[in-house]
C-alpha cells in the first residue's frame, strides 16, 4: 500500500495566486514546503492531497465575483486564471519534483457551491454555484482546467491523479446543484484531463456514489467489476473515496476495485471509530487503521490530516505521533 497524507492546505482558497489586497498565503508555502516536503518523504509519505482552489475565492474576483441577486448568488462567467496562479503552481510542481513526492491536486471543494460570503468588495467565498451550468463548466475548463494541465506538461511523474471536485454529494444533497449537472462537470473534466494524458479521480464522501450515480454510464463499455455494488470505471479513472464513522457507518468492504485510493480518514480515534478486525491489531491507532486498510486492499490511503497545514486541530493527531505512526508501517 502506498502512504499519502492530506496537506491540505496553507490559506485555504487562495495557497496559488493572489486574492486582490491579500497578498500571499500565511505562512508562504514558497518558503516552508520544500524541507516539509522532504521530512515527510522520510517518514514514508509518497503522494501528498492539495487543494488548489478551495471554495473558489481567487475564481473570479472584482466585478467577476459571485454577486448576490434575488437572494441567490450570481455567478454567470468563470474568468480565466491569472499568471500569479500559474507561477505558483509552477513553483510546487518544481518542489515536489525536488523532493521526489506525488501530487493529487483536488481542483475545487463543495464549497464553492455554497451561500456566498463577501470577504470584501470584489472578493467572495463560494456563491459559484453556477459553476455547474453547462456553458460556465465550459469556460471553466478552458480558462481554469486547461491552462493547469498544460502547465504540467513535463511534470508527468509528479502528478499522481487530479482530483476534480471534494466531495461532490453535499452541493448534490443539499439541492444547490442537481445530480445530472454534477455529473455532466465531472465528464467534461474528466475529459480535459484525459486529453493532456493523466489520470483523474473524484473524492466520493462515500463509497457507493459512484455505483449509484454512475458519471460514465454513457461512455464506459459495460463490464464486470470485482464487486457487484461497483459500476465500470475508465481505465484511467481512479476510484476513491473518503472514511468517516460518523457519517457512514458501513464498514470498509473486503474486496475494493484495483487502486483503490482512500483519499480521506480520521486519524483523532476520538472523534472518529472504527470496528476493526483483530487481525489488524487492537486499538484505535493511525498505524492500526492503515494496517486495516492495506489488509482491505487499499492501494492509497490519506490521512486527514498533517497538523502544520490543517488549522483545525481537533481533526488529527499531532506530527510527531503521526509521523511516528506512518514511519512505522
Amino acid at each position: 500500500m502506498i502512504l499519502g497524507i492530506n496537506l491540505p492546505w496553507v490559506g485555504y482558497g487562495w495557497d496559488f495566486g493572489r486574492p486582490s489586497g491579500y497578498g500571499r498565503s500565511t505562512p508562504d508555502w514558497r518558503i516552508t514546503m520544500l524541507p516539509q516536503l522532504q521530512d515527510m518523504h522520510r517518514a514514508g509519505v509518497r503522494v501528498v492531497r492539495w487543494f488548489v482552489f478551495g471554495d473558489g475565492l481567487v475564481l473570479g474576483q472584482g466585478n467577476a465575483a459571485p454577486q448576490p441577486h434575488s437572494g441567490r448568488w450570481r455567478f454567470p462567467n468563470c474568468p480565466p486564471i491569472s499568471n500569479d496562479v500559474l507561477d505558483d503552481w509552477h513553483i510546487a510542481l518544481l518542489m515536489f519534483r525536488e523532493a521526489e513526492m506525488q501530487l493529487i491536486p483536488s481542483v475545487i471543494d463543495f464549497k464553492v457551491a455554497e451561500r456566498g460570503r463577501q470577504v470584501r468588495s470584489g472578493l467572495v467565498k463560494g456563491g459559484r454555484q453556477e459553476l455547474f451550468e453547462p456553458s460556465v463548466t465550459r469556460e471553466f475548463v478552458r480558462g481554469v482546467l486547461d491552462p493547469l494541465l498544460a502547465a504540467s506538461t513535463g511534470f508527468s511523474e509528479q502528478i499522481y491523479t487530479w482530483e476534480i471536485i471534494n466531495e461532490p454529494e453535499w452541493p448534490v444533497q443539499n439541492q444547490l446543484v442537481t445530480q445530472a449537472k454534477m455529473n455532466a462537470f465531472i465528464r467534461l473534466c474528466y475529459d480535459s484531463i484525459r486529453r493532456h494524458r493523466f489520470r483523474s479521480t473524484v473524492g466520493f464522501a462515500r463509497e457507493t456514489t459512484y455505483h449509484d450515480w454512475q458519471p460514465f454510464r454513457h461512455t464506459v463499455p459495460s463490464q464486470r467489476s470485482r464487486r457487484a455494488s461497483f459500476a465500470a470505471f475508465p481505465d484511467d479513472f481512479d476510484f476513491q473515496y473518503h472514511y468517516y464513522t460518523r457519517y457512514w457507518r458501513r464498514p470498509i468492504p473486503p474486496t475494493l476495485p484495483p487502486g483503490t485510493i482512500l483519499g480521506e480518514f480520521s486519524t483523532r480515534a476520538g472523534r472518529d471509530v472504527w470496528d476493526i478486525s483483530l487481525q489488524s491489531g487492537s486499538g484505535q491507532s493511525t498505524l492500526y487503521r492503515l494496517r486495516h486498510l492495506r489488509d482491505q486492499g487499499v492501494h492509497l490511503a490519506l490521512p486527514w490530516s498533517h497538523p502544520d497545514f490543517n488549522q483545525d486541530s481537533s481533526t488529527a493527531q499531532n506530527w510527531s505521533s503521526l509521523r511516528r505512526d506512518l514511519a512505522a508501517l
